[in-house]
C-alpha cells in the first residue's frame, strides 16, 4: 500500500521582511535575556552565506543556552524560522541560522578566543542604539551601584 502522507516541509523564512528588519527584531530578542556586548555586523559585501551576523555573549554556559532557546522560540512566534542551529546543548558557542542573519552566542572566554569581530573587522557595525539603550549593549549589570550620595 502506498502512503499518502507527505514528508514534513522545512519552513522557509518569512517573506516580505527585509534582512535589516529581521536583524533589529532578533537583536531585541537577544537583549531580552541580558546578553552582553551585543553587536551586529553587515557582512553582505564579503560573505556569500549571510548578510548580517549578530554576536553577543553570555556569562555562563547556561545563559548561552537560555539566550539561544529564547531567541529560537520567540523568533518562531514572529515568523522567523531557523535553517539550523548548532552548539546550543554545549553552551559555549551557539549558532542560530536565520538564513540571511546568523546569530553567534558565545560564552565570554570562547568569544575572545575565536574573535569573530577581528575576523570580520572590515564589516560595518550597525548602530543598535535605537533598538537597545547604549548602556544595555555592553551588558554592564553593576552600572549605577554605589553612586548614590546622601
Amino acid at each position: 500500500m502506498i502512503s499518502t502522507k507527505r514528508a514534513p516541509r522545512k519552513r522557509l523564512p518569512k517573506k516580505g521582511v527585509s534582512a535589516r528588519a529581521k536583524v533589529e527584531a532578533l537583536v531585541g530578542l537577544v537583549a531580552q535575556k541580558k546578553s552582553r556586548d551585543i553587536i551586529a555586523l553587515d557582512v553582505s559585501g564579503s560573505c556569500a552565506y549571510a548578510d548580517y551576523f549578530i554576536i553577543c555573549s553570555g556569562h555562563s554556559s547556561r545563559q548561552v543556552q537560555a539566550i539561544a532557546e529564547h531567541v529560537h522560540a520567540e523568533a518562531k512566534q514572529l515568523g522567523f524560522y531557523t535553517l539550523g542551529q548548532e552548539g546550543v546543548k554545549e553552551g559555549t558557542w551557539a549558532l542560530l541560522d536565520f538564513n540571511e542573519v546568523i546569530i553567534h552566542i558565545f560564552y565570554d572566554e570562547i568569544r575572545s578566543f575565536y574573535d569573530l569581530e577581528g575576523l570580520w573587522s572590515e564589516a560595518d557595525r550597525l548602530d543598535l542604539s535605537r533598538i537597545i539603550p547604549p548602556e544595555d549593549l555592553t551588558g554592564d549589570e553593576d552600572e549605577g551601584e554605589g553612586d548614590e550620595e546622601d
